[in-house]
C-alpha cells in the first residue's frame, strides 16, 4: 500500500491506493481515530482518473488530477462543495500545486 498524508485541523488527509485503488483516492480521518476503520473516502477511486497530489487551503480542496494526460487542477469550496476546474486556453500546458 502506498499513501501520503496531510494533516488539517483535526483531521488527516490521506491519498492512497488502499483497496485496489490503482489510481489512488483521498480519504479523510480524525487524528485520534486513524486507523484504517476510519477513513471516509472524500475523493473516490476513478479508472479514468489518476489522483496525483492535492492541498488543503481553509476553505479549499485543491487537486491535482490526471486524465487522457493532462494535469488538471480540480477546486472545491469545502464550505458548500461546489467545484471547478482550473481552465487552460491552450490544448497543451504544464500545471501543478505549488507554493512560490
Amino acid at each position: 500500500m502506498e499513501y501520503a498524508v496531510e494533516h488539517y485541523e483535526d483531521d488527516f488527509y490521506i491519498i492512497t491506493n488502499a483497496d485496489d485503488a490503482t489510481n489512488f483516492k483521498l480519504v479523510k480521518t480524525k487524528v485520534n481515530q486513524c486507523s484504517i476503520d476510519h477513513w471516509e473516502d472524500l475523493i473516490p477511486h476513478r479508472e479514468e482518473v489518476l489522483l496525483e497530489g492535492f492541498e488543503i487551503f481553509k476553505n479549499y480542496l485543491v487537486l491535482e488530477e490526471r486524465e487522457e494526460g493532462l494535469l488538471q487542477l480540480k477546486i472545491i469550496n469545502t464550505k458548500n462543495g461546489d467545484s471547478h476546474y482550473l481552465p487552460f486556453s491552450d490544448p497543451t500546458y504544464t500545471a501543478y500545486i505549488g507554493l512560490i
